[in-house]
Parts: C-alpha cells; structure tokens; sequence
C-alpha cells in the first residue's frame, strides 16, 4: 500500500482544488466517444486507484467513477481540456461535436468547467479528480511521487509513434498485475492497432481486445 500513500497527499490536494465548485446548472453534458468494454477492466485486476490520460468531457470516466465509487477507489484525470489537433481544424471548428464543443471564452476552451460540472452533478467529486496537465508532464509528476497505479486508461493521442511514447511513457506506473488499456484499436485508427501490437511485443506481453478496447496485463 506504500505507492497509494505516497500519493495521497497529492491527490488530496487535487480534490480540495474543486471541493467548492459548484455547477452553474444540474445539466450535464456527457457528449464523447467510448465501448462500453472499458469495464472489462474491473474483471482483470482489483482497482482501487485508477490513471485516465484523456478524458473530455468525462463520458469514460464517470462510467468509471461510479464503478470505483462503490468501492471506495479514486480515478485521477489528466487532461489539458484544450482539445486534440483534430478540433483545431478547419473542419473540426465548423462540427458541432469538435469545435463548437471547446466553448471557447475569447479563444480560450472551458471544457474543463463541463468536465468538472458532469462530475460534480454526478455525485462524484470525491472520486474523480481532475489534473490539468499535458500528459508528457502529467508523467513527470507521476514519477515525482512514485505512482503505481492499478489501472491506467490511455485514451490521448491516436496517431501512430504518439501513441506508443503514451504507452511506453505510462507503462511503468502500472504496478504487479495491474491493466494498461485504452479505446479505438480499430481500422479507422490505424496508429493505435499498430502502437499497442509494437508495444505488446517489445515487452514481451500478449494484448487482448473486447470491442475496440485494449488490454495489456503487467
């Protein structure tokens, strides 16, 4: 338990960052893209602190908040809830599902305020925590405080060699028997079946799917 202690002060400090928040409305916007196999998790390995890097506005990690909740345990989200390069596009800035979803206040996206709101109107504020950092330095700090973690969900980047650093970068915060796992290991995204398979056969371990999700036990 010593990894989950070492961590703790600075989880706490998180959740007190937005113990007082409080939602401008009761309406939560949960808009995103997720396979419901990403609670296939829970049948792999006992989780009572869970990594997400990437989270939008929240669709995955309420799903899994209100798992972990039950339980007692604590999802920390890293995010810069700034949006994917794919948002920024011209394309993406006119799809009323990427670029109109920023919410831009003169040019700046509040996701992160939706993001915090879902949680909060969910009754999961003790369980879910927001980290609002790159994942390259999300990892950083990680390794400041020597985190292991139970699970870890790797939903960021989805093009091929960005995909394999987040693995290979997140990788050693995976304790024992812990699960690495992420989203869309389908055709429409090439970089991530080829990633996870590169990644899987470096370390000498076999990758499963269920859906479009996949796992890679320690």
């Amino acid at each position: 338990m010593t990894q989950y202690r070492i961590m703790d002060k600075f989880v706490t400090y998180l959740k007190d960052c937005t113990r007082d928040y409080e939602p401008p409305s009761t309406d939560t916007d949960l808009h995103g893209w997720m396979d419901e196999n990403i609670l296939k998790v829970f049948e792999l390995t006992d989780i009572k602190f869970m990594v997400e890097v990437g989270s939008w506005k929240g669709l995955s990690a309420v799903t899994f908040g209100e798992k972990l909740k039950k339980s007692g345990g604590t999802l920390l989200c890293i995010d810069t809830w700034l949006g994917a390069p794919e948002f920024w596009t011209e394309k993406g800035l006119k799809d009323p599902t990427r670029g109109l979803s920023l919410k831009q206040n003169y040019g700046y996206p509040m996701v992160y305020y939706t993001f915090l709101s879902n949680l909060k109107n969910k009754g999961l504020g003790d369980t879910i925590v927001p980290f609002p950092i790159s994942s390259d330095q999300g990892a950083g700090v990680l390794d400041h405080y020597k985190c292991q973690a139970d699970a870890i969900y790797i939903d960021a980047a989805h093009e091929q060699g960005a995909v394999y650093k987040d693995i290979e970068t997140y990788w050693k915060f995976v304790r024992p028997g812990g699960v690495l796992f992420g989203d869309d290991f389908s055709p429409s995204w090439p970089g991530v079946k080829h990633d996870v398979a590169k990644f899987a056969k470096n370390v000498g371990r076999q990758y499963t799917t269920h859906g479009k999700v996949w796992f890679i036990t320690k």
